[in-house]
């Protein structure tokens, strides 16, 4: 930002808004292209920022000048704040028709068209702008957000570091870089940048939200919600700020209070598709599963559930039969959501004609011959036609699934036969064998609990461990000591059937919250999951066993960090009588 938008934005903030209309136009004058002084006029003449009020001003400026595309730049800026994506377009459509080369055009283009669901058309435009000048900013951080706003943050960072680099201070550049950071790990680098977005323009509801979202992958969920409630008093119609202070409660387990907020923000948008999610997780921890699952439809439309999956190109089951008619399940989410919803799949087959079921390509062997299942396709696959889709997700709902019951029998999947192989890597069984899965995905957030700790806890009550974590916590073994007596059953692992092969051996299954807990219960097999002191919905507030897994016991951390009382508690399950190891013929 030059001295003279710093300037022209103090000079609004202080009801100047003829000089602060000054300053901008003469940025303007020097740089035809510069996002940020658009948005300054888009501000003054919206009136402090009431883009309605805005659009009008930059309409009278198309009539007053017609030849000269900026304004109806200006004017598609303002209908984009609006969500009036199709006018946006219109306007930007007749800016590069004036001036093709122009690089605000190309870049609010490319901007409206992500704002569309058309992630590689915006990339194209984006691009356009930055071939015609290759330290366009603008362009740099379109191509960045698309980057980031299509799953690869990674990616993302070298155009959003390289955009931060040259407009340094432009508090939505270095808002989506701090997202990027986030999505990559790298949580003191956010917050930091959200910091500094938010020093830029403190008058801004949305980039209280970029540090509160910071402050809760950084782990100070509380800090992060004092942040929101600090936004709140002041901008109480800022629906967003109640989604996120939904989900903000939710990691300080405070879900009731979740409930209000969402439905704060849906008082403002009935159409907040995220709110609906966040209400859905709220709704689930304290046990209303119909209200839940009804709620948790609605992520379908969010922007996360839009970019990951494709549309099915039919209607979503309403429940209705379908006799000679073909449906798609999605399988969506992680390995251990696609295994959860498996159980409801034989209920299908008096419903419709044909079902097909999308899912991870690791789970195909494990639910081959499913019944009620007709055929398998991987996720990513070109869908095949269908009359009606429904997530997989979404089948516990139709299925009457309750805090308190379940409608179909536990357990539900069975393991091929064990390898000589997968037999041979068991150790000596001494007590039982015992599996322990102690790390997953860290996305959205880290579950893991530490390795040396569990295993020496396991071998000192006399049971013989086996590791069953792929990937690169798999390296913890190694930092265990020399006479540990883990045996590591990965190397004979290859897909979820192997793993399933191998958990039906054990007697019991220690994990955390990954696909492996999942599987675990829908053997039947016993087993202890470890959870952190803010679970997932599922799992509910309280409580030692699950409606999900009859044979799984719940182990809580009692605060966010403290396994050592985790472990604890685990060593008192297993010796106890209600422990998850009775002996296995």
């Amino acid at each position: 930002m030059t001295i003279h938008l710093g300037l022209g934005w103090r000079l609004l903030e202080r009801g100047e808004s003829i000089l602060a209309w000054e300053r901008g136009r003469a940025a303007l004058v020097r740089d035809p292209a510069n996002d940020e002084a658009l948005r300054l006029l888009a501000a003054v003449a919206g009136i402090g920022g009431d883009s309605r009020s805005a659009q009008r001003a930059h309409e009278r400026a198309i009539a007053a000048r017609p030849r000269h595309p900026l304004p109806r730049v200006a004017c598609a800026l303002a209908l984009l704040e609006q969500g009036r994506t199709h006018q946006a377009l219109v306007r930007l459509r007749e800016a590069l028709t004036l001036d093709p080369a122009l690089g605000a055009a190309l870049v609010a283009l490319a901007r409206a068209l992500q704002a569309e669901g058309q992630g590689e058309r915006a990339r194209s435009f984006a691009d356009r702008a930055r071939r015609l000048d290759p330290d366009h900013p603008g362009a740099l951080h379109a191509l960045g957000r698309v980057t980031l706003d299509a799953g690869a943050p990674a990616d993302a960072l070298p155009w959003l570091t390289r955009a931060r680099d040259l407009q340094p201070d432009s508090p939505d550049i270095l808002a989506d870089l701090s997202r990027a950071l986030r999505a990559v790990g790298q949580d003191a680098q956010a917050l930091d940048v959200a910091r500094s977005a938010l020093a830029l323009r403190p008058d801004r509801a949305d980039l209280h939200d970029v540090l509160a979202c910071a402050l809760l992958g950084a782990g100070q969920p509380d800090d992060a919600d004092r942040e929101l409630r600090k936004a709140l008093a002041r901008w109480p119609a800022h629906g967003t700020g109640w989604t996120n202070r939904a989900a903000v409660l939710i990691e300080t387990r405070a879900p009731r209070d979740a409930l209000l907020s969402a439905s704060r923000a849906l008082a403002v948008d009935p159409d907040d598709a995220d709110a609906r999610v966040n209400r859905a997780f709220a709704l689930g921890l304290t046990g209303d599963y119909p209200a839940s699952f009804h709620d948790y439809r609605h992520r379908w439309r969010t922007a996360a559930f839009r970019r990951l999956y494709r549309p099915a190109g039919t209607e979503p089951w309403e429940g209705q039969p379908l006799p000679g008619g073909t449906l798609l399940v999605r399988g969506e989410q992680g390995l251990g959501d696609q295994i959860m919803a498996a159980r409801f799949l034989p209920a299908l087959a008096g419903i419709a004609g044909r079902v097909v079921l999308e899912c991870d390509p690791a789970l195909h062997r494990l639910f081959a011959g499913l019944p009620g299942v007709d055929a398998l396709i991987t996720r990513g696959d070109p869908l095949p036609p269908a009359d009606a889709w429904v997530g997989a997700m979404d089948l516990a709902g139709w299925a009457g699934t309750r805090a308190d019951r379940m409608p179909v029998p536990v357990p539900y999947l069975k393991p091929p036969v064990p390898s000589p192989d997968l037999r041979a890597a068991l150790p000596p069984r001494r007590r039982g064998w015992v599996g322990l899965v102690w790390a997953g995905k860290t996305s959205p957030r880290d579950r893991s609990c530490p390795l040396a700790p569990l295993a020496a806890l396991v071998t000192r009550l006399g049971f013989a461990p086996v590791a069953l974590v792929p990937g690169p916590r798999r390296a913890d073994l190694a930092r265990l000591p020399a006479d540990s007596p883990v045996r590591d059953l990965t190397p004979v692992l290859g897909d979820m059937a192997d793993t399933a092969a191998a958990v039906s051996l054990l007697d019991t299954v220690i994990s955390v919250d990954t696909a492996v807990a999942h599987l675990t219960g829908a053997l039947g097999v016993p087993g202890a999951l470890l959870l952190l002191a803010t679970p997932d919905w599922r799992w509910g507030e309280r409580g030692a066993r699950t409606v999900w897994y009859p044979s799984l016991r719940l182990v809580r951390q009692p605060e966010p960090g403290d396994w050592t009382s985790a472990f604890r508690a685990l060593e008192t399950l297993l010796e106890g009588p209600d422990g998850p190891l009775p002996r296995r013929a």
